[in-house]
């Protein structure tokens, strides 16, 4: 068929012979990609609860919106370049890796996603929803944490990216979720937390948002010439520690753990439980 409007399946089992791109996708009624790549774009809202199938990919592009409701098999990527994919659980987005290249990802349902990503890209997770990403997150971009919900990151992630936590909750749950190349960005009400047992290095660390440390260690390893600020709350029962040449300013008034706060770096000066380690 020819590139289209509005692709709208209610009745029969549709099956695409070429790839296609279409302004939107609605219905009910199954669709077999076979080898092909679809793309849907547009600037509208859609909603499709058949069932994709097939060896083939699936594109967003576009602005506008389109959610899948459907238990989907296909075994191609999908890419989520524009506007936002809407899905409710893991198993409306296919077997194959996930790509965040520029749009939106948003789960509005509890659910835990193994998908491999890359990109990273933005991943917005509506109030009260508990949403775990098990598999690996690799890529040079950015992850955005949107949306009042609880986003827990439990894979081994590789990502170089920036990780900006501008709403809710970004809980990790085991030593090496936290990607160490990253710099973290907590926004003032988000919040930034480790779960205990939880062993990371990152990068930087700058917001005014809230760092909750489990029983664990975070070490903030700044890079030399570099000034990190973060004017936010650190607590908790783990252990924070500044290592590398960088410079990290903490200018919280209850900037204080229960376990300690250890420096490693420039020399400097020591103050309450600081540790310097030179």
């Amino acid at each position: 068929m020819a590139d289209i409007a509005e692709l709208a399946l209610n009745g029969g089992t549709a099956e695409l012979q070429s790839s296609e791109t279409v302004g939107s996708l609605s219905g009910s009624s199954n669709l077999n990609l076979n080898a092909n790549t679809l793309t849907v774009g547009g600037t509208g809202v859609s909603a499709y609860s058949g069932v994709i199938s097939g060896s083939g990919a699936l594109v967003k592009s576009g602005t506008g919106t389109l959610t899948l409701s459907g238990s989907n098999t296909y075994g191609g990527t999908t890419t989520v370049s524009g506007g936002t994919l809407s899905v409710a659980s893991d198993g409306n987005l296919g077997a194959g890796a996930l790509v965040l290249n520029g749009g939106t990802l948003a789960v509005t349902g509890a659910t835990t996603i193994d998908n491999a990503v890359t990109g990273p890209g933005t991943v917005d997770d509506a109030v009260s929803n508990a949403v775990t990403f098990s598999g690996t997150i690799s890529g040079g971009g950015s992850l955005i944490k949107t949306g009042a919900g609880t986003l827990t990151l439990s894979g081994t992630n590789s990502y170089t990216g920036t990780t900006i936590i501008a709403a809710g909750t970004l809980l990790v749950a085991a030593s090496g979720a936290l990607a160490n190349e990253s710099t973290y960005e907590v926004a003032s009400g988000a919040t930034f937390q480790t779960a205990d047992g939880v062993t990371n290095v990152i990068r930087g660390l700058s917001g005014a948002g809230n760092v909750i440390l489990g029983d664990g260690t975070l070490t903030v390893s700044v890079e030399d010439a570099v000034t990190n600020t973060f004017s936010g709350t650190i607590s908790g029962t783990g252990t924070f520690e500044k290592g590398d040449l960088g410079i990290l300013v903490l200018t919280g008034t209850n900037n204080a753990v229960a376990a300690d706060l250890k420096m490693w770096g420039h020399p400097g000066v020591c103050r309450r439980r600081l540790h310097c380690g030179w």
